[in-house]
């Protein structure tokens, strides 16, 4: 799945002659490369040389960033036993030197040359290039005792803001080591009644400890969403046969992720071998995601785009499927994206880690150009770059993607239970009967999203208010954030354009008084009259009846729907939906089969007692 390959060890030839220009310059005025022991001499290590590449203007993870790291980096490898050698040779001549006068001074003096010489003065003793950990630099440093207090007081106050900055993003140390402890007694058959972890004492400290770390951690930071005019420039990079092909296929990876309202590794657990294309759009599953896999209660989720989703260029979805489906890219595999080769015209059969994909996705941002409508209803390719300031890029994550379709929905009245179907946040389960009401659902909301685009101006401003509080949050400078929000405005005339596209597909023109809610279907959970609530990291399973309190599977995060009793497995009943001799009865009708014990009651049951006693 996906595994990674040894690195590639950098190219032999490369030379001095092949640094950019801008690099010899900077270490030499006329461009000679300096000698061997002062280039050896100059960087400490490779993160050294990447600041100092980046210090003379080229954008860090560009194309150009990475050639002249890797160049400079071969470069002073190749010079560093010379200068070594240098080094050494100058050290021992300075040592005869000094013992050939000592000797011609005084004819008493011997020449002592032993181990400890060589160790010292040869440069045969090998010396400490890093520290371990910042405190350990510290405490070396320190001249007295009390500075030594303050680095440990220091190093103290900035590992409890990391924590405090863990926490505020969902990792909670000390819950974390309560299911440890849980884990472990466990595993060595522990009673309950004995269990330390489940000691009210243990429990009360971590809930202690974890207010305690919570007090100073930041507040939490969102992703701003994607701008309307970034999706229409993807979509134009995907149609534009004058990109690379690598570049074409990711910025469809980058849309099909907001489509879908996907994660960065979401993607990752694709089948692009599951991919199918029809006139309706696209259809696939997920083979692994955060909440589905083979050790997951849900196996598969179905994702799927319509073929009415897209904003400037209808074809972006079938051109991009047959990237992905021509030589070089459909190979087989168990993930979607690839990493590149180095000319960007096909991939190499090795997945792409997190990094990598965080990577690509800065780059293609600054591939992004910004298109104009023409009076004709055509669209015209500009070379106006959307990005000018490197800050404006960075402000964008790997999550802008999931919550743009989401976003949207919610501005034009999409109720949280139809929502939840275009992140799959809430799947009940993965039956056809969902499989098809799901492709129902997510195609009427993907075609309600571009109709309420077009029929309320006010949507179109999509993302650029939470890209102007990251900036601000940020520190940028006005005139860089004023002008990036200027860059990044609405399209002036595509409501009109988009508008007359979905009167020619649906043969009626599209008003905003004309906008209606895709309606309810039919689902499972109408028919069920039992369900299973699944809580907690212990996964208790709580029996519930539809209807029978105030718990909904709507309400619930994960639930599992049941039509009757028979081979339900749970560890409790509900006390309201289970009355104690309501209970015995769903006993018995769990081990008869009945497929009736939603309907009986007490009073029933005696009735039936009764009636069959007289029989």
């Amino acid at each position: 799945m996906g595994d990674e390959e040894p690195q590639e060890e950098a190219d032999s030839s490369l030379s001095w002659q092949d640094l950019p220009e801008c690099v010899k310059k900077a270490l030499d005025q006329e461009s000679r490369q300096p000698s061997p022991e002062i280039l050896s001499n100059l960087f400490s290590d490779d993160s050294d040389i990447k600041d100092f590449v980046e210090s003379l203007g080229l954008t860090m993870g560009s194309a150009e960033w990475f050639s002249a790291c890797e160049i400079l980096e071969k470069v002073c490898s190749d010079v560093s036993p010379a200068a070594d050698r240098v080094l050494r040779t100058r050290a021992v001549q300075g040592q005869l030197a000094q013992t050939s006068s000592s000797i011609s001074a005084g004819p008493q003096q011997q020449l002592e040359v032993g181990t400890g010489w060589l160790q010292t003065r040869a440069g045969a003793k090998r010396s400490l290039t890093a520290w371990p950990c910042r405190l350990a630099k510290k405490l070396a440093l320190a001249k007295h005792d009390r500075a030594r207090a303050d680095a440990e007081a220091a190093e103290l106050r900035r590992w409890r803001q990391a924590l405090a900055k863990e926490l505020k993003r969902g990792t909670v140390f000390p819950s974390h080591l309560g299911l440890l402890m849980n884990y472990v007694e466990e595993l060595a058959g522990v009673k309950a009644e004995a269990s330390i972890s489940s000691h009210v004492l243990v429990r009360n400290l971590v809930r202690v400890r974890t207010a305690e770390l919570e007090a100073g951690a930041p507040p939490t930071k969102q992703a701003p969403a994607l701008a309307l005019i970034m999706v229409m420039s993807l979509e134009a990079v995907v149609v534009n046969s004058a990109h690379k092909k690598f570049v074409r296929a990711y910025a469809w990876a980058r849309l099909l992720k907001l489509w879908t309202s996907s994660r960065a590794n979401d993607l990752q657990g694709i089948l692009p071998e599951q991919m199918t294309m029809s006139s309706q759009g696209l259809r696939g599953v997920f083979d692994r995601t955060k909440t589905s896999g083979a050790d997951k209660r849900i196996r598969w989720l179905p994702f799927f785009v319509c073929k009415d989703a897209w904003l400037l260029h209808s074809d972006w979805l079938a051109t991009g499927f047959e990237i992905w489906a021509s030589d070089g890219f459909a190979f087989s595999r168990d993930y979607l994206v690839p990493r590149p080769t180095k000319g960007l015209t096909s991939c190499l059969p090795v997945m792409a880690s997190y990094v990598d994909m965080s990577t690509m996705s800065k780059q293609l941002l600054w591939e992004l150009k910004r298109p104009e409508l023409t009076e004709a209803g055509s669209v015209r390719h500009t070379d106006v770059a959307l990005f000018e300031d490197p800050s404006v890029v960075a402000a964008f994550t790997e999550h802008s993607e999931r919550n743009f379709i989401a976003t949207l929905a919610s501005w034009s009245g999409i109720d949280r239970e139809r929502r939840s179907y275009l992140g799959r946040w809430h799947v009940v389960e993965a039956s056809d009967e969902y499989i098809r009401s799901a492709w129902f659902i997510v195609t009427s909301l993907q075609r309600h999203v571009i109709q309420s685009l077009c029929s309320n101006p006010a949507f179109l401003e999509v993302g650029l208010d939470d890209l102007f509080q990251a900036l601000q949050r940020a520190g940028v400078e006005s005139s860089v954030r004023d002008r990036a929000l200027d860059l990044l405005r609405p399209l002036e005339g595509w409501a009109e354009f988009r508008a007359q596209h979905l009167a020619e597909s649906s043969g009626k023109g599209i008003k905003p008084g004309d906008l209606v809610m895709p309606a309810r279907t039919p689902e499972v959970k109408d028919a069920c009259k039992f369900f299973v609530s699944v809580l907690g990291k212990k996964k208790l399973r709580r029996l519930h009846r539809v209807g029978g309190c105030g718990s909904t599977p709507e309400s619930v995060a994960n639930c599992e729907l049941f039509e009757s009793l028979e081979g339900v497995s749970y560890d409790w009943q509900c006390k309201h939906c289970f009355k104690p001799e309501q209970g015995q009865q769903a006993a018995q009708a769990d081990a008869s089969g009945s497929e009736d014990f939603s309907s009986s009651t007490a009073d029933e049951a005696q009735t039936s007692g009764e009636s069959s006693s007289e029989s």
